[in-house]
């Protein structure tokens, strides 16, 4: 390892919850997202049954869909991440788990085309979807959450984990428009701007749901 830049280090890490390890990169935030998720039970609070297909969107290097495949060992997960630079590490962290999980490298929002993506300073925690395509931003396919549904080997999703640093703005305006087809869902989202908070509003309304908290997520159930 020696003479790698750090970003490019990776080590693994366990603890017993978890069936198999989890490869991070030293001095990034890598470390803190696992901390979050495992050792702080992050999504403990979340409680849906036995879930059959879940959606991690922002996935990162997979520290919440390792925890939701473990704690559901039924489930199965597609983890949608944009970042090109997360993504062979979240490959990796899913691989143990075969056809359970599927990595997708690409970026949610209301349309279906390509994205332009903005790493912002986080220590590889967080990238947005830029307004504009911009030849010095890595482009990558973009998709809605109807699109991802064509993908999945079943009718209804039951989790919606959504963390994509802005996105979801759109997203949400995209989802009000389509709640028969994500009925029964669980939505669990972290909220960026003002604009999300209004169209997370206006779903709250549309649907009549109670919201709960826990750490930084809102979380509800799209009921059409």
């Amino acid at each position: 390892l020696l003479g790698l830049p750090v970003q490019e280090i990776e080590i693994p890490i366990w603890t017993k919850r978890l069936q198999h390890k989890v490869f991070v990169r030293p001095l990034t935030s890598d470390i803190s997202a696992f901390s979050q998720i495992f050792i702080g039970d992050e999504f403990g609070p979340i409680n849906i049954g036995v879930p059959e297909i879940v959606l991690d969107l922002g996935a990162n290097i997979g520290c919440a869909s390792i925890y939701f495949l473990n704690r559901w060992p039924k489930a199965k997960v597609i983890a949608v991440e944009a970042d090109p630079a997360n993504f062979p590490l979240l490959v990796k962290n899913l691989k143990p788990y075969g056809s359970r999980a599927i990595p997708v490298l690409g970026a949610v929002t209301d349309y279906s085309g390509s994205a332009s993506i903005e790493r912002l300073d986080a220590g590889h925690w967080a990238s947005r979807i830029a307004l504009q395509i911009n030849a010095s931003n890595p482009t990558v396919p973009a998709f809605t959450l109807g699109d991802i549904l064509s993908w999945a080997s079943s009718k209804r999703i039951d989790l919606i984990k959504m963390d994509i640093e802005g996105a979801e703005t759109s997203v949400l305006g995209w989802l009000c428009s389509h709640l028969t087809e994500f009925a029964g869902a669980t939505l669990a989202l972290e909220i960026h701007n003002d604009e999300a908070t209004r169209q997370f509003d206006k779903l709250r309304k549309l649907t009549d749901a109670t919201i709960s908290r826990f750490g930084e997520y809102h979380s509800i159930r799209i009921e059409s």
